[in-house]
């Protein structure tokens, strides 16, 4: 004896079988469900060829690729300004550092100058003077001759080397979690 089914969706004989769901339909409601199956994969189908399309679009420059890449050039920019403005600002301080120690040379040898005139004047001179003198001079000589050297005032600079570039600006992709 055959073993009777009903349809899923009515009461009536199930005489066909969805081989995806395994379920029983009369004729008529076998034609429904595989309609409503076909639209199903229809609608799938469009999302991804929606997808497709926003793909595509996303290989095209657009405003989120336009807007990071100017946030880079900013960041570039800004970075340059930085480093010029410090170059600058150094390149002050060293120039200030070599004005002063000639202003101040200058002023030692003015003093140094009124000593003599006042001792040469006094009618005291004395070995003493000569040598308080004497080293005097050595000293405003010591003081000239390091200002001419180069080694005398350090410029620190952090070699660029140094500085892990990877780290100082990356990219992240936050959606992946990659970077």
């Amino acid at each position: 004896m055959a073993t009777f089914y009903t349809c899923m969706r009515c009461s009536n004989e199930g005489v066909r079988i969805c081989t995806g769901c395994n379920g029983h339909f009369c004729q008529r409601d076998f034609l429904i469900h595989r309609q409503i199956l076909a639209k199903e994969f229809e609608n799938i189908k469009l999302q991804g060829n929606k997808l497709i399309e926003q793909i595509t679009k996303l290989n095209q420059p657009n405003k989120v690729q336009q807007s990071l890449v100017s946030e880079i050039q900013k960041w570039h920019d800004t970075t340059v300004d930085r480093t010029r403005r410090a170059a600058i600002k150094v390149r002050d301080e060293v120039n200030t550092m070599i004005q002063q120690n000639i202003v101040n040379i200058k002023k030692g040898l003015t003093e140094l100058d009124q000593e003599l005139i006042e001792s040469f004047g006094s009618d005291r001179i004395m070995e003493e003077n000569i040598e308080q003198l004497r080293e005097k001079i050595r000293r405003l000589r010591s003081d000239f001759e390091k200002s001419c050297d180069p080694a005398s005032i350090v410029v620190n600079v952090e070699p660029s080397t140094r500085i892990d570039w990877n780290h100082v600006i990356h990219v992240e992709d936050k959606s992946s979690g990659r970077k």
